[in-house]
């Protein structure tokens, strides 16, 4: 299982950068064919903004950017607690 847990700070569509707990960037590449999923609801590249939290599923390529297969908008973890 390859992917990533964290916050959107730049979306530069196909990509977009995710900075996790451990201040680590992952560049995620979204495809035509990736799903989108908001609280069970389809979503869309366009519901992908900064400051958003998002787990991605994907797998990495050979520049170690990963593809993301599935992306799931989430509440700020901050928020929940």
């Amino acid at each position: 299982a390859h992917g990533a847990v964290g916050k959107i700070i730049k979306v530069a569509l196909p990509t977009i950068i995710v900075q996790d707990d451990d201040n680590t960037e992952k560049v995620v590449l979204v495809s035509s064919s990736t799903k989108i999923e908001q609280a069970g609801i389809e979503a869309t590249t366009s519901d992908l903004k900064i400051d958003n939290f998002i787990v991605v599923i994907g797998s990495p390529n050979a520049k170690g950017v990963i593809e993301a297969k599935f992306i799931r908008l989430i509440p700020n973890p901050e928020l929940l607690q």
